[in-house]
């Protein structure tokens, strides 16, 4: 049996200690903190409390709070970040959070959705809801957690969505957890790409 690197082992049980949810102390130890450590996306299917399925993702960034947040609300580049979405209207925006209409490809069709993205807690989390538009329903959170190392974050993104109609739900989650893979690598080249930004 191999042993974990001592240094990883520090990290994943340090990262365990200072989470304050036992939620995510259990995502958490569930991780395969070698494979995230060497910038691995681990992505899982999940479901809710009401069997609905979701997918689930976790990452290290090498980031601060700042920059991630900054990239988890720049509604001008989600294009760039995530997969598959053709326009992106933001129809409202303050402190609390943002009304953001979405356009998106499917594969086989294009659908149109509204979310209600409230910022719980911002450089922390942020989560989302459907409140109009093609989806059947869709909501899920971001989640951003530090580790003992204060410019890397250990980010998990959660996401239950139906698509509804013409797509099968196991198609949808078999194409979103692909994508969700690419939206992370995009992430990080949008955080080496607008680092300047935060270290003027």
């Amino acid at each position: 049996m191999h042993k974990m690197n001592p240094v990883i082992r520090y990290i994943s049980l340090s990262v365990l200690l200072i989470l304050p949810q036992s939620s995510l102390r259990s995502q958490a130890d569930s991780l395969d903190w070698k494979g995230l450590m060497r910038g691995q996306v681990m992505v899982e299917k999940i479901s809710d409390a009401e069997d609905r399925p979701g997918i689930r993702a976790s990452f290290i960034m090498e980031a601060s709070r700042e920059e991630l947040w900054g990239m988890l609300t720049d509604y001008g580049n989600f294009r760039r970040i995530y997969g598959g979405i053709d326009s992106v209207h933001v129809f409202s925006e303050n402190m609390e959070g943002a009304e953001v209409e979405i356009f998106q490809d499917v594969k086989i069709r294009q659908i149109r959705f509204t979310l209600q993205r409230s910022y719980l807690k911002p450089g922390y989390s942020l989560s989302w809801e459907r409140t109009d538009g093609d989806m059947k329903y869709i909501f899920g959170n971001w989640q951003i957690l530090d580790t003992p190392r204060s410019d890397t974050k250990l980010v998990i993104y959660t996401s239950y969505f139906k698509y509804g109609g013409m797509v099968p739900t196991r198609l949808s989650r078999n194409w979103a957890m692909k994508e969700v893979a690419f939206m992370a690598e995009n992430s990080r080249i949008w955080i080496l790409e607008n680092r300047q930004i935060y270290h003027r």
